[in-house]
C-alpha cells in the first residue's frame, strides 16, 4: 500500500467519522449560528453576502438527484429552510475571501481578489494544462447537518486516483489563501430560517435525512474543466469570472 493511498484512507475515514457524528448528534434545542445572519435575513430571503469562492458545478443529471433530495426536505419542513436555487448546485473546492473569512468588509475583499487575480489565473491556466478532461468521481457519505446553519450532502472521493487530483485541485488554490479548517467536500442544499426548529421539527428533519439516505442514490461526478472562478453577491448569485475550460487549448 503506498503512501496516497494510505493517505486516501485516512481522508476518508475522517470525513466519514465526521458525518456519522452529525447524524448522531441531535441536538434537544435548535440554536442557529450568529454567523448565519450574515447570509439569511429573518424574513427569510437572501442577505446580500459580497466574496469570491472556486467551485465546480453539477452536471445537469448530478444536478436533479441532488434536487430531488432538496424537494423532500422542502416538503416535510416547509418555512424551516431557504432553499439554494439547484441551479445554483456545487461543490466548493476552496471559498477564497469573503465577508466572513476576510476581515475589513466587502471593499478589502474586492482589493484583495483584484490583487490576486493574475496569480489565480495562472493557477487555471496550470490546471487546464496538467488535468483538461479529468473527471473526479464523489461517493455520497449522506445528507446531513451541523445543526447550525446548513442541510447538505456530504461527499469523498471514491478512489485514491479521484482523492489524489481532489486534493491537487485544493492545495493549488489554497496557496493563494491558505486556511486551518479541515477540507469537507460537499454539496449545500438548504439554510435554516434564523428562528430555528422546534423539537417535534427536528425529529421530523433527521427522519428526513435518514430516509433521503436510504431512498437516493447522491454519487456525483466532477469534471475538472468545469471548475470555475467566481465571485458571488448573496448565496443564490454567482456570477462567472472565468473556469478551467476557457484555458483548454
Amino acid at each position: 500500500m503506498n503512501d496516497m493511498h494510505i493517505h486516501y484512507m485516512h481522508f476518508v475515514s475522517q470525513l466519514e467519522r465526521q458525518w456519522q457524528e452529525q447524524m448522531n448528534n441531535r441536538p434537544q434545542q435548535w440554536k442557529v449560528s450568529e454567523g448565519l445572519a450574515a447570509k439569511i435575513k429573518e424574513d427569510g430571503t437572501m442577505n446580500d453576502f459580497y466574496g469570491y469562492t472556486t467551485v465546480i458545478p453539477l452536471s445537469a443529471s448530478d444536478r436533479q438527484r441532488c434536487e430531488q433530495a432538496q424537494q423532500l426536505l422542502l416538503e416535510r419542513l416547509p418555512d424551516r429552510f431557504v432553499a439554494l436555487l439547484p441551479e445554483t448546485f456545487h461543490l466548493t473546492i476552496h471559498a477564497l475571501s469573503n465577508e466572513r473569512n476576510t476581515s475589513g468588509g466587502m471593499e478589502i475583499v474586492r482589493q484583495r481578489m483584484t490583487r490576486d487575480q493574475p496569480q489565480i489565473e495562472q493557477t487555471f491556466r496550470e490546471i487546464a494544462e496538467r488535468y483538461a478532461g479529468r473527471h473526479i468521481a464523489m461517493r455520497a457519505l449522506g445528507v446531513s447537518t451541523n445543526t447550525r446553519d446548513v442541510v447538505s450532502i456530504k461527499y469523498a472521493p471514491e478512489a485514491a486516483d479521484d482523492y489524489a487530483l481532489l486534493i491537487d485541485l485544493y492545495e493549488r488554490i489554497r496557496e493563494l489563501s491558505p486556511e486551518r479548517s479541515m477540507y469537507s467536500p460537499h454539496v449545500s442544499l438548504c439554510y435554516f430560517r434564523l428562528d430555528g426548529l422546534q423539537s417535534s421539527e427536528i425529529d421530523l428533519l433527521y427522519e428526513t435525512m435518514d430516509e433521503i439516505n436510504r431512498s437516493i442514490k447522491l454519487d456525483i461526478v466532477l469534471e475538472v474543466d468545469q471548475l470555475v472562478y467566481q465571485m458571488h453577491r448573496h448565496m443564490n448569485d454567482f456570477p462567472a469570472i472565468f473556469a478551467v475550460h476557457d484555458f483548454v487549448e
